[in-house]
């Protein structure tokens, strides 16, 4: 009987009923998703979701929060909390009065319905209460109508969007409850950290800015009750008649808005009276219970007295039966959606409620009686239905939403609204979002129930809500948007979950560092515990337990470490540039997987050549231990680099200014045009490869930079993440057909400078190389990621021969080929001749100088740019045999000179 009075065996179940809601919600939101088939379509239907894109956003979002998290220890933690809770609330709501805007929203539906009785009300004698209107069926919108009348007289009449920008203040209210929630359940070291995730949540919310311009009370309900709660756990901690007062009131603003705010009552209740098991805090429970309860119900009857005089007509809710009755139809294969049941049902019934419930009842017998006398059936629409509801994007159609002013929309309002590529963008956007709020809370509840955690009631009170939201959902109308007021009150707890399992990773991160050190340095259990002689210890190494590998399994008798199967590879990842620029494969456009066979193969190719890169710079700097020595090494790389890169420019400087003279381009224009090319982008006419030099040279700096600020291994596996999104998201933008001040000035600036994403390469591919230099991973990891990311490119094919490259993730197959290549490269044991020597030297010749060599046979043999297979026979076999014989010729004077140089010494 005791341990049924402890507050932990509530929180346990909770956490338990949790956990299943969740994992299953998970688990099909991965597999299936709800989709509108048009934006003007408000019923979506469940369809197969590509289950490797989902656990690639997640991998992806999930390594932005560990940079997040990385970020916020380094320096973000000096900011106060307060601080970036309102620089959020200020961007959230400035971006959802610019969507407001740019929607030019007008009210349609029951918005149109509500601000109609409001204005009735105040400007007109005419009753809303009459047969078949609005309020004959609804009474109980009443409530909201009330704040739609202090809108209409503070703005007048005809002011729908000032009205949105009001209510749209929703938004401030919800971040800063959630935050002030968070700050309530967690420890003062934790806080500031989850903080910042929930306002990172907020930020990329969209549905909750597109939700802005709805005049209705599913936002104002999520955000009353997370302030309501927010008073509910201040008023624990440090009563005042302040906070009294305003939960009083905050409690019956909320079941005024929204008639089912009862669930967060219910929940603030079972938490109250839980609480009250402690007879310490017994008096305060009470306290609180009673003005909770008596809040909900004396503002909301005192709302109805203030209009009984226009309500002549006594006229009756629609009962509650009615809806639950719609809630389980299934109509043309829309599980529980609106088919207007209640409204037609009440009116048979002459607006008597108790006549129309009995027909509900009966209705619902026979509805349910099918349903158990056929369970497959009736699990089937249950499935679909909650589905339908929890795991569609979290909005359902822009349009349907808000009805809009077409002819005065800015360009972002009638590209979302006109655009289905953009429109389906921003539903896998939302998507992607929903199933990580989703796999977080998931994931962190399985960690603590393993854990057998101990936490307070207090953390699970939204997510009370949010369950209690559940069950309702299943017996009411389905429709997104209902459910949607419940996904906003789980951020907050997602951002703790997020946090929680961020921690878990760390802890286990610190639990291999101390059994690797403990190992390398012999360290007691004694020592163990203090830390102190670990952390002494391995600061006087640094790097050279990894040397020490190195050196003991790669080199021998002082003899540089060689890689003859890297240099294999080259040549023929070489070769595979060569057939990038001259197309062999061109002729196969009609045959789409040949295409893909073929391109599949080469695109690895300049991916491979940076990760060689920063492989053998990092032995370089694993033989250093300060930062002085690596800075000197860099540095040299660098120059040589720099001095390669401005040899071949001047090499190709005449095709640049025969393309410029063809043109008849101004001379300003050509040399301002060169410059620009020089320094940003590395590319001029028929000079293409010369941006893998630059993008290196700007690589170099940047691993400068981040030896400087002593980056661990694991973070520049999050840097190469952050530098590869940051590449995609520039591409997207600059070729995606996106509007706004934002984008407009990101395109003129990206135009007029770097023109794409590609000049980053570097600085994700050569970090990349970098760790891998200090993993030894075995060949089969290569080999399985080399097919693996083959097999891959395959699913991502885009539309007509477009490759991977134009759809979502399109480098990630590309990106995995070349790991694999390296890994393999490294492994592979060859025997120590000089051809490799002879193949690497050539390879970066054949990669430098082949478009020279296209240039003169296409000009000679057709006068005009020529693709195609035989074209690249010609070109290859004319830039192999140039570049090994300029080698061995090379190699051959070398020698002599050596030679004859050693001969005047002896002498």
């Amino acid at each position: 009987m005791k341990k049924l009075l402890q507050e932990y065996t509530y929180t346990k179940l909770i956490r338990v009923l949790l956990f299943i809601m969740f994992t299953l919600l998970f688990a099909v939101g991965v597999a299936y998703t709800g989709i509108n088939l048009t934006i003007y379509n408000e019923m979506p239907i469940l369809c197969p979701t590509n289950p490797m894109e989902i656990f690639l956003a997640l991998l992806v979002i999930w390594l932005i929060f560990l940079g997040l998290s990385k970020a916020y220890d380094k320096c973000l933690y000096k900011v106060k909390p307060w601080i970036i809770t309102a620089v959020t609330c200020v961007v959230v709501y400035g971006l959802s009065v610019y969507w407001i805007i740019c929607a030019q929203a007008l009210p349609q539906a029951d918005s149109k319905s509500i601000v109609d009785v409001a204005m009735q009300i105040s400007y007109d004698t005419q009753t809303p209460f009459v047969e078949d209107s609005y309020m004959s069926f609804f009474p109980y919108q009443m409530g909201f109508v009330t704040f739609v009348r202090v809108l209409v007289k503070l703005f007048g009449q005809g002011e729908y969007m000032k009205y949105c920008m009001v209510l749209a203040l929703d938004t401030v209210l919800l971040i800063a409850s959630g935050c002030g929630i968070i700050k309530n359940v967690s420890s003062e070291e934790k806080s500031g950290k989850i903080r910042f995730f929930y306002c990172f949540f907020m930020l990329f919310c969209l549905p909750l800015i597109f939700y802005t311009p709805l005049i209705y009370g599913d936002v104002p309900y999520a955000a009353l009750s997370l302030f309501a709660i927010f008073l509910l756990l201040e008023s624990i901690k440090k009563p005042s008649v302040i906070k009294y007062i305003l939960f009083f009131l905050t409690c019956g603003a909320n079941y005024m808005v929204r008639s089912y705010a009862l669930i967060t009552v219910a929940a603030m209740a079972v938490f109250l009276i839980i609480r009250a098991f402690d007879l310490k805090k017994l008096k305060s429970s009470l306290i609180l219970l009673v003005l909770m309860i008596s809040g909900t119900f004396i503002c909301t009857s005192l709302n109805y007295k203030l209009y009984s005089n226009y309500n002549v007509g006594s006229y009756d809710s629609v009962p509650f039966i009615c809806s639950v009755t719609m809630g389980m139809n299934d109509d043309n294969g829309n599980a529980g959606w609106c088919n207007f049941y209640e409204q037609l049902t009440f009116t048979e019934a002459g607006y008597n409620a108790d006549v129309a419930a009995a027909m509900a009842r009966e209705d619902l017998k026979v509805v349910l009686k099918d349903y158990f006398s056929d369970p497959k059936k009736g699990l089937d629409f249950f499935y679909r239905k909650i589905n339908l509801q929890w795991n569609t994007p979290m909005y359902q159609s822009l349009c349907m939403i808000c009805s809009h002013d077409a002819e005065n929309q800015p360009k972002l309002g009638v590209l979302l609204y006109e655009s289905f590529d953009a429109w389906w963008k921003l539903t896998q956007f939302t998507k992607k979002y929903q199933i990580f709020v989703y796999g977080s809370v998931f994931a962190a509840l399985f960690l603590w129930i393993k854990q057998k955690k101990q936490q307070s009631l207090a953390l699970y009170i939204p997510m009370i809500v949010v369950f209690g939201n559940f069950l309702f959902s299943i017996i009411w109308e389905a429709k997104t948007r209902y459910v949607f007021p419940a996904f906003l009150m789980m951020i907050p707890f997602a951002a703790i979950c997020v946090e929680g399992l961020v921690e878990a990773a760390r802890e286990a991160k610190n639990e291999r560092f101390m059994e690797l050190v403990t190992a390398k340095f012999a360290i007691t259990p004694e020592e163990k515990t203090t830390g102190e002689n670990v952390e002494k210890n391995y600061a006087g190494v640094g790097n050279a337990g990894v040397e020490a590998e190195a050196l003991s399994e790669n080199e021998a008798g002082g003899k540089a470490v060689k890689y003859p199967g890297l240099d294999l590879i080259k040549f023929i990842m070489a070769a595979a540039v060569v057939a990038i620029h001259v197309i062999p494969h061109l002729n196969l456009t009609e045959q789409i997987y040949k295409y893909q066979i073929v391109e599949g193969l080469i695109r690895p190719a300049v991916g491979f050549f940076f990760l060689a890169a920063g492989f053998l710079l990092g032995k370089k700097l694993l033989k250093t231990e300060t930062y002085q020595e690596k800075k000197e090494i860099i540095l040299s790389y660098a120059m040589r680099l720099i001095k390669l890169y401005l040899v071949w420019s001047v090499i190709y400087l005449p095709l640049a200014i025969t393309d410029y003279l063809r043109n008849k381009y101004a001379i300003g224009y050509c040399i301002k045009k060169y410059i620009v090319g020089l320094i940003f982008t590395g590319e001029h006419y028929n000079s293409w490869i010369l941006w893998y030099l630059l993008s290196s040279i700007y690589a170099c700096f940047f691993v400068l930079l981040l030896l400087k600020i002593n980056v661990k291994e694991r973070t520049l596996l999050v840097i190469s993440g952050f530098m590869f999104l940051l590449n995609y998201f520039i591409n997207y933008v600059v070729e995606g057909n996106f509007a706004g001040a934002f984008y407009d000035g990101l395109r003129v600036f990206v135009d007029a400078t770097i023109q794409n994403g590609r000049i980053l390469g570097g600085l994700c591919f050569i970090p990349l190389g970098l760790y891998f230099c200090q993993k030894k991973l075995k060949s089969l990891w290569g080999v399985l990621l080399l097919l693996g990311g083959y097999a891959f490119s395959f699913v991502l094919v885009g539309d007509g021969i477009e490759m991977a490259a134009s759809s979502k993730f399109g480098e990630v197959p590309f990106l995995l080929e070349s790991i694999g290549l390296l890994i393999i490269g490294v492994n592979l044991k060859l025997p120590d001749i000089k051809l490799w020597a002879v193949l690497r030297k050539s390879s970066t010749l054949i990669y430098f100088l082949h478009m020279w060599v296209f240039t003169i046979i296409y000009m000679i043999l057709y006068k005009q740019k020529y693709y195609g297979f035989a074209m690249y026979i010609y070109v290859l076999v004319a830039t192999v045999v140039i570049s090994v014989g300029y080698v061995l010729i090379s190699d051959k004077i070398r020698a002599v000179r050596v030679k004859k140089k050693c001969e005047e010494v002896s002498e």
